[in-house]
């Protein structure tokens, strides 16, 4: 895997700096590379596992790029999950079923970057802040999901 050198590192450390400002605009660019890099991982038979704003990182146009392909796994030819072993993922990003099952898929994908969206959003603030890991465990699912960002678009947040 080749990446290029992304200067201005995480979108999470870029989005938290007090010296910068994203345009409601960028970060909707930002989203689409996001979900490219993600759709290109799926066309792959690729889980990430992991995605977050801590792991996309920023070019020196501000281009997204998927980051951390630690918690990565291939799904099998034939197979329709990745079903992890170790039970070593991040709560607040991690959909509610894989967190029961320990299986995950582009499905549970779809919920990190939802969840990534809001940190972006929200100019890089933690998801369900506030709340420890059992408790956003037991909101989410109860049904409970993180209040649009003020931010954000309405036909983003749905």
């Amino acid at each position: 895997m080749l990446v290029s050198y992304c200067e201005n590192g995480s979108l999470l450390s870029y989005l938290r700096s007090d010296s910068n400002s994203v345009d409601v605009a960028t970060k909707m660019r930002m989203a689409v590379e996001i979900a490219r890099g993600m759709a290109h991982l799926a066309q792959n038979h690729i889980v990430h596992r992991d995605l977050a704003a801590r792991n996309v990182l920023l070019d020196s146009a501000l281009t997204a790029k998927i980051a951390d392909f630690g918690l990565s796994r291939g799904i099998l030819l034939g197979e329709d999950y990745y079903k992890s072993h170790n039970g070593a993922f991040p709560i607040r990003w991690t959909a509610p079923d894989a967190v029961e099952t320990a299986r995950f898929n582009e499905a549970s994908d779809v919920w990190s970057f939802a969840v990534t969206l809001v940190e972006l959003f929200n100019d890089g603030g933690r998801p369900y802040a506030g709340r420890g890991n059992a408790e956003v465990m037991a909101k989410v699912e109860a049904g409970h999901r993180a209040p649009k960002p003020e931010s954000c678009p309405p036909d983003v947040y749905v």
